[in-house]
């Protein structure tokens, strides 16, 4: 899986959608969203908030640019793409903030610049460390 910095923090990049050019911009509904050129495909990426991530195809350039410059992304989604272009919902998040990153917030916000902070467990989960 990849790694990208997006908004100062570093995410890991599902393998499904490695190939997007994965952005964020201000939304009360979506978290991420991504475009992916191929020369058959036009693809774009759609993580929710709740965590809930889509892929939708067969959309064309005049699409992604009225998309980019949407004032709401989330109300131009809802709009212009959802049942206007075959999708694909993928369950879970597809754009996760990487543990160490999960750590070091958790540190900075608690005021523990070299403390333990809290951990990721094996489920991807936050927790006091075990001494």
């Amino acid at each position: 899986m990849k790694k990208q910095i997006i908004d100062g923090i570093v995410y890991t990049i599902d393998q499904r959608i490695e190939n997007f050019s994965v952005k964020s911009k201000p939304s009360s509904n979506v978290a991420f969203f991504g475009v992916s050129h191929d020369a058959a495909n036009v693809q774009l990426f759609v993580q929710f908030k709740n965590g809930s991530s889509y892929i939708y195809s067969g959309l064309n350039e005049h699409v992604l640019i009225d998309l980019i410059n949407a004032d709401s992304i989330g109300k131009f989604v809802s709009s212009s793409i959802v049942g206007k272009f075959p999708s694909i919902k993928h369950e879970g998040a597809l754009v996760r903030i990487s543990p160490e990153d999960i750590c070091a917030i958790e540190r900075e916000r608690h005021g523990e610049a070299n403390g333990p902070g809290l951990v990721v467990n094996r489920s991807g989960e936050l927790e006091e460390p075990q001494f």
